[in-house]
C-alpha cells in the first residue's frame, strides 16, 4: 500500500512539473512577442477606389506626387514624338513598373491582413492553453484529495476493526460471537477492500495522468510550432518593408524622369526651328 501511495505521489508530482515547464514556455512565449519589433508593423488602410501606391506616398509624407496625374502625364510622354526611342522605352517601362506597383501593395495588405488575424489567433491558444493549465491545477488538487480521502478512510476501517478486535477480546459475548474463523473473514474482507479502492484509485489516476500528460505534449508541440511560425512571419515582414522602402524610392526616381521629359517636350520645338 506505501509504495503504490508514493507511487502515486510521484506521478502527481511529475504531472505538477509538467503544468509548471509549460507555464514557462507560455511566459517565454509572450516575452518573445512583446520583444519582437517586426510584429509592430504601421496599419496601412486602403479604400477602394483610391491608388494603394498614393495612400502609401501619403502615408510616407510625399504629398505632391499625384498617382493619377503622373499616369496621364507618362502616357502623353509615351505618345510624344519628340522624345527618342529610348526615352518612349523608359517612360513605358516606368508606367508598367508603377502598375504593378499598386497590384503589389494591394497583396501587401492582404497578407498583412492575414498576419493580424494569425496574430488574434496566436493570442486565442494562448489563453486556451492558460485554461488547460488551469484546469489541470484544479484536476490535480481534486486528485490529490480524493487520495488523501481514501488513505483516510482505509485508516479508519483500519482503527475500527482493531477496536472490534480489542472489545471481542476483553467481553466474553464478542467472543461467543465472533470465532476465530469469523475474525480472519473479516480482515481479509477489509483488507480486499482496502485493495480494491487502491485498485480503482490506481486505474482513475494513471487514466486521467495519461491524459493530461498527452494534453501537455500536444501544447508543448503546438507551442514549437506558433514559435516557428513568428520567426517565419518575422522573416516576411521584414521582406515586405524592404520591398515598401524599394518602391518609395522608385516612385522618387520615376518623378524625376517624368520632368526630363517635360523639360525636352518644351525644349523640342525650339530645336526644330533652329534647324
Amino acid at each position: 500500500m506505501e509504495t503504490e501511495e508514493t507511487r502515486l505521489k510521484n506521478e502527481i508530482q511529475d504531472a505538477k512539473d509538467q503544468n509548471e515547464l509549460l507555464e514557462f514556455r507560455i511566459l517565454e512565449l509572450e516575452e518573445r512577442e512583446r520583444r519582437s519589433p517586426a510584429i509592430n508593423f504601421q496599419n496601412i488602410h486602403f479604400t477602394d477606389g483610391m491608388s494603394p501606391l498614393q495612400i502609401y506616398c501619403e502615408t510616407e509624407g510625399v504629398s505632391d506626387i499625384v498617382i493619377s496625374e503622373l499616369m496621364k502625364k507618362l502616357d502623353i510622354l509615351g505618345d510624344n514624338a519628340n522624345l527618342t526611342n529610348e526615352e518612349q522605352v523608359v517612360v513605358i517601362h516606368a508606367r508598367t513598373v508603377l502598375t504593378l506597383a499598386e497590384k503589389w501593395l494591394e497583396q501587401i495588405e492582404v497578407t498583412k491582413s492575414g498576419l493580424q488575424q494569425k496574430m488574434l489567433d496566436i493570442e486565442s491558444e494562448k489563453e486556451l492553453f492558460c485554461k488547460q493549465r488551469g484546469y489541470l491545477d484544479e484536476e490535480l488538487d481534486y486528485r490529490k484529495q480524493s487520495l488523501d480521502q481514501a488513505h483516510k478512510c482505509i485508516l479508519e476501517l483500519e482503527a475500527m476493526l482493531f477496536d472490534t478486535l480489542q472489545r471481542e477480546e476483553a467481553g466474553g459475548k464478542m467472543s461467543e460471537l465472533l470465532s476465530e474463523q469469523r475474525r480472519d473473514s473479516l480482515r481479509e474482507a477489509v483488507s480486499q477492500w482496502k485493495r480494491q479502492v487502491l485498485s480503482e484509485l490506481r486505474e482513475r489516476d494513471a487514466q486521467i495522468l495519461r491524459e493530461r500528460m498527452e494534453l501537455l505534449q500536444h501544447a508543448q508541440v503546438r507551442i514549437k510550432e506558433l514559435e516557428e511560425w513568428i520567426e517565419t512571419q518575422k522573416r516576411q515582414i521584414k521582406e515586405l518593408e524592404e520591398k515598401l522602402s524599394f518602391f518609395g524610392r522608385s516612385s522618387s526616381n520615376k518623378q524625376e524622369v517624368m520632368s526630363r521629359g517635360a523639360v525636352d517636350r518644351d525644349h523640342g520645338p525650339q530645336v526644330f526651328r533652329l534647324l
